[in-house]
């Protein structure tokens, strides 16, 4: 009985404590020009960059910008 009793708590332990599986990938797109939709021309661009976190796991999509993160569509 009290085999039983250290086995059920060191089972109920192991469970409890097991690592959560998740992978978030990053990406970061850098951009040295952008157009310019007022004048319809390419600019030399300074810091244009966008970074894109995707969690792999629920598959949701975030753009992280200077205000914050903001949720996009991934296919």
């Amino acid at each position: 009985m009290k085999f039983f009793q250290i086995f059920a708590k060191l089972l109920a332990s192991i469970t409890i404590c097991t690592p959560a599986t998740a992978e978030t990938l990053e990406f970061l797109c850098e951009f040295d020009r952008y157009h310019s939709p007022d004048e319809n021309v390419l600019k030399s661009a300074e810091n244009f960059l966008l970074v894109f976190k995707v969690d792999a796991v629920t598959r949701e999509a975030y753009m992280e910008g200077n205000n914050g993160f903001c949720q996009k569509d991934f296919g």
